[in-house]
């Protein structure tokens, strides 16, 4: 009777103990599934590290970034994707950030495999998890269109600053700005012109 109440006992708990790994499982599958859904709703290219330097995770945009499908990133490092002397860059700023946990933001300019430059901005910082493990976080911002038009805005004003000169050089009557401190600034050729003849006589 009683080896068969222990026997039962035992069955009890292994059947308590698989019901509980499987709970822990369809956990851990619902907090990756979520996660991802989570990243994947933003166009910023994300991506998760752990501490051997592998992926761990990535969202679409990152995806999309680099040219390469999930499969094809996640367990591998910099050294299996990049040339060498970009994975030894990447890795030795990524071991900086694991080893100081100091958060780090940086703009750089990245070159495709096709040769076009791309200028972002990149976001790093380190998570610990319940078990003291590490874990990069990176959040890459694109910038190459802000640069775009900050480059655009300043030949728009180049333009209209060229424009201005020769419409100021091309009035036959002596003209000066000076700043809001009323300090001399500059004036058109009219002017120029009579100063040279002052100092010449």
């Amino acid at each position: 009777m009683n080896k068969d109440k222990q026997t039962n006992e035992s069955s009890l708990e292994r059947e308590l103990t698989v019901e509980e790994d499987c709970q822990m499982q369809v956990e851990e599958n619902f907090s990756a599934d979520f996660l991802l859904e989570v990243i994947n709703g933003t166009s910023d290219p994300i991506f998760v590290k752990d501490r051997q330097h592998c992926w761990v995770l990535v969202n679409d945009a990152y995806c999309n970034f680099i040219g390469r499908n999930r499969e094809e990133i996640i367990g591998k490092s910099d050294f299996d994707l990049f040339k060498k002397k970009e994975a030894d860059e990447s890795w030795e700023k990524d071991e900086f950030i694991f080893t100081t946990s100091n958060q780090n933001e940086s703009d750089e300019c990245i070159t495709s495999n096709d040769g076009e430059k791309r200028f972002v901005s990149i976001k790093k910082c380190v998570f610990k998890n319940q078990e003291g493990q590490k874990f990069l976080v990176v959040t890459i911002r694109e910038l190459t269109q802000q640069i775009t038009q900050h480059f655009q805005i300043e030949a728009r004003l180049r333009s209209s600053k060229h424009l201005l000169e020769q419409i100021l050089n091309h009035i036959p009557q002596a003209v000066f700005w000076k700043d809001c401190d009323s300090v001399y600034q500059g004036c058109n050729s009219f002017l120029r012109t009579l100063q040279e003849l002052e100092n010449h006589y």
